[in-house]
């Protein structure tokens, strides 16, 4: 019973810490275009540009 409760948290743990990261970029990101072009509708478009790039 404890093992799968240890095995269990640690898979918690690794899929939220790999989501986090993913997040923090994500916010970043976000933040970085609307410092840089103001809140619009054109992030979307260039978040797609940037992906491709």
């Amino acid at each position: 019973m404890e093992g799968k409760v240890v095995g269990k948290s640690q898979w918690v743990a690794t899929t939220f810490d790999h989501h986090a990261q993913w997040l923090v970029s994500w916010i970043t990101d976000l933040a970085n275009r609307w410092a840089t072009r103001g809140c619009g509708l054109h992030g979307r478009e260039s978040a797609g540009k940037a992906y491709d790039a």
